[in-house]
């Protein structure tokens, strides 16, 4: 399944550095798998003494970065599952670094948190394959914006790979 990438007044102003990590057209199952195998590869590579590492004061450890991936993509595919049904409510944003206080990351194992990452992402993957090509062109409204059905596939894709370059920058290159 090809969709295109969203169009200004599709998603928030935040979203535009996430998109640019991705072509215009890809193809979205194909893409969703690959980028499973990537963050799976990379927390693989990770060492254990890393998995607690934060690298400064007010940061989140790399256990909390994969929970925040996770969430987060929770939070797209509910919004896109919402306006894809024809919701019309106003979606609320998520406060990030509420959620990662409270997400228990730091006391599970990576394995745990990686397993947890497949499921979400397996059931994203049915979801989005249950979508017509229009309903990918649906725009709803967050507390924020607007944003589409192809704009949550899209930040998905673009969030998690933010985090992974984040990730190898400031985590693993020390």
């Amino acid at each position: 399944m090809i969709i295109s990438k969203p169009k200004k007044g599709e998603y928030a102003d935040y979203a535009i550095k996430y998109l640019d990590y991705l072509p215009d057209d890809i193809n979205l199952v194909d893409h969703l798998i690959q980028n499973l195998k990537d963050i799976i590869e990379l927390y693989v590579s990770i060492p254990n003494d890393k998995y607690l590492y934060s690298y400064a004061e007010n940061k989140w450890t790399s256990k909390e970065v994969l929970l925040h991936i996770i969430d987060t993509e929770r939070v797209f595919a509910y919004r896109a599952l919402a306006y894809a049904r024809g919701d019309k409510a106003i979606l609320p944003g998520f406060h990030e670094n509420v959620y990662a206080e409270n997400s228990n990351a730091n006391n599970r194992t990576a394995t745990d948190l990686l397993d947890e990452l497949k499921t979400v992402r397996l059931a994203t993957i049915s979801l989005f394959q249950s979508f017509s090509f229009e309903q990918f062109e649906i725009i709803g409204k967050t507390s924020e914006s607007n944003f589409s059905v192809s704009a949550a596939a899209f930040l998905i894709l673009g969030h998690s790979i933010h985090h992974m370059h984040i990730l190898k920058e400031k985590y693993l290159s020390k």
